[in-house]
């Protein structure tokens, strides 16, 4: 197989290569097509949509630069996917990567796909955006590396959609409006991450009596498998300790409980069988653990304030229920 270096915008502007995303080595004989269908550039940082074929597995190794965050956001299911982050040891069992994938600077990584067809964002945002507002360089724990790495659901998610809004319309100042969402995300990525400033040590109280990494693993890999929605206690199970204990710790760990997690999760699926396939809602349900598809609606409306059917068929659009009940009571008609 060729070994090549292949860059785009995002890895060769502006200004030089190594601003970015560095790639070290890309085995490309495996990349049938690779197109980008849309790019943005704004204050701060860059932001493409890709699409890509790939008809072997392939791997890659790349690296963040000291001034660089980089975020990629599946936009479809992708073939199963690995990722390792090379600097927490080069033993450390590859994680099985979620729909977000969130590398802070100087960060090293080999990540790898199967064969198929796969949609992302790719994202990279000046480190000065979330430095600037620490006052100082932002401190990332080990544990925080990990949980970033292979993430799903929550505010995060939420604003690289809005992102990816932007970026595939297009529109009057979405550069402006890309910028201003890249400031909240970089005010989300403290308060999810509990940062601190390296140089102060403010921000960010000590990590204690959190979860151990494998068990993290085992729940990312859990809750993120193609099966029914697990209870609380099948994961204590799993993860060998009472449901008190693994719930104390879950939320010392990452901040937020387990319950809104295996929820955030559970939305997130439903979105793509709801967005990206013709599944009926209540083969949906069912597939998700569902009793009856009222029960499924009830929950999914709880994590995202709509029904499955008004979420269904407009992801790609641009027109969502919100905009879609405004237009109705205004008389105005569809978008």
């Amino acid at each position: 197989m060729r070994d090549l270096t292949v860059r785009s915008k995002l890895e060769t502007g502006p200004g030089s290569a190594g601003d970015w995303v560095s790639i070290e080595s890309s085995l490309t004989d495996a990349v049938e097509t690779c197109t980008t269908e849309s790019s943005l550039q704004f204050d701060g940082g860059w932001v493409e949509v890709r699409r890509y074929r790939l008809l072997r597995p392939a791997e890659s190794v790349w690296a963040t630069s000291r001034s660089s965050y980089f975020f990629d956001l599946s936009l479809a299911p992708r073939p199963p996917a690995r990722g390792t982050l090379l600097g927490l040891g080069s033993h450390e069992a590859p994680d099985i990567l979620s729909r977000i994938m969130i590398v802070p600077p100087g960060q090293k990584v080999r990540s790898g796909s199967r064969a198929g067809h796969f949609r992302s964002m790719r994202c990279v945002l000046d480190a000065d955006l979330i430095d600037g507002i620490l006052q100082g360089r932002a401190r990332w724990s080990e544990p925080s590396l990990r949980q970033a790495f292979s993430l799903s659901g929550g505010e995060i998610e939420w604003l690289l959609r809005r992102m990816y809004q932007e970026v595939r319309r297009g529109g009057f100042a979405s550069n402006v409006a890309a910028a201003a969402l890249a400031r909240t995300l970089s005010v989300e990525l403290i308060r999810r991450f509990r940062l601190n400033c390296a140089e102060t040590g403010q921000g960010r109280r000590p990590d204690a009596g959190g979860l151990a990494p494998w068990r993290m693993r085992l729940l990312r890999e859990r809750v993120q498998a193609d099966g029914p929605v697990p209870g609380l206690a099948e994961l204590a199970d799993l993860c060998c300790l009472t449901e008190r204990h693994l719930n104390r710790a879950f939320k010392r760990e990452t901040g937020q409980t387990l319950g809104k997690f295996v929820k955030a999760a559970m939305v997130e699926r439903a979105r793509f069988l709801l967005t990206d396939t013709n599944m009926p809602v209540k083969e949906i349900a069912r597939k998700l653990g569902f009793a009856t598809s009222g029960s499924f609606a009830h929950a999914f409306r709880g994590g995202t304030g709509f029904l499955p059917s008004e979420v269904r068929g407009h992801q790609d659009s641009g027109t969502g229920p919100s905009r879609r009940r405004a237009l109705r009571s205004s008389g105005s008609g569809a978008m």
